[in-house]
């Protein structure tokens, strides 16, 4: 396990600042979608300068996400998470558990416990401290494919291959809300600031905003010509910006 810091990141400071400017300008400028930001990426690629390269992981990484204090990430990796301190560069936790592939972990807001979800089609509730499994959330429908945290930790949103979105409580372990989508496999779902679902579509590339009850589009946005990965919302609100296999950003509104 290795741990790089480069000292040349406050050289390239400014440079960086600049360029992140010049993003935001043109998604402040530009309506729809945006071609040209992979270009920009691109060009600019050269001059974004790591702080710190965590290595030893061993497998392929699905999933890597900050503790609430930034100290610790967490990452998944084939059927375990591990939690990795920042600074030292040492894995300081693991949980076993999942018998299959862990998509993605997170951590809760106050930073106690961690969420995963699998393709074994269980949401397991880890305890950051312990390293134990506290609770398992277990959906026969399909895989599981994402799940996060809301309504400020108390709360569980999961998403499923089979289109379906459920919505769990904490405590209980009980399902508070279950919606199903229009057939279309479902990769994230992302709550806007609105309160609607952000939703990508497995392969068609397309990115769909549904209304909280899945019952209909609120806005279909075409830019991916190959599957459509991840998209989230940018701080404005109304901005979403994606990413693909396409090897392309593209940025919407």
């Amino acid at each position: 396990m290795t741990l790089n810091t480069n000292n040349t990141y406050k050289k390239s400071e400014r440079r960086v600042k600049v360029i992140l400017q010049n993003w935001l300008r043109i998604i402040n400028i530009k309506l729809g979608w945006i071609p040209d930001f992979d270009k920009i990426v691109a060009k600019y690629a050269k001059y974004f300068i790591p702080l710190y390269s965590l290595q030893g992981c061993g497998d392929a990484i699905n999933s890597v996400k900050f503790s609430p204090d930034d100290r610790n990430i967490v990452v998944s990796i084939d059927n375990i998470i591990q939690i990795w301190n920042i600074e030292s560069g040492q894995q300081i936790q693991t949980f076993k558990g999942h018998s299959k592939e862990v998509f993605f972990a997170e951590y809760s807001p106050d930073g106690h416990s961690i969420v995963s979800c699998s393709r074994d089609n269980t949401v397991r509730i880890w305890d950051v401290n312990s390293g134990k499994e506290k609770q398992a959330l277990i959906n026969d429908s399909s895989n599981v494919r994402d799940v996060r945290f809301i309504a400020n930790g108390t709360k569980i949103q999961s998403c499923y291959n089979d289109s379906t979105l459920i919505t769990w409580n904490l405590t209980s372990g009980d399902k508070v809300k279950e919606s199903k989508g229009k057939g279309i496999i479902l990769l994230h779902a992302n709550i806007s600031p609105a309160g609607q679902f952000l939703i990508c579509e497995t392969y068609s590339g397309k990115i769909r905003v549904w209304d909280k009850h899945l019952k209909k589009d609120v806005k279909i946005l075409k830019g991916h010509s190959g599957k459509a990965n991840d998209a989230k919302y940018l701080p404005d609100a109304q901005t979403i910006v994606s990413c693909g296999n396409d090897k392309q950003f593209v940025c919407g509104m």
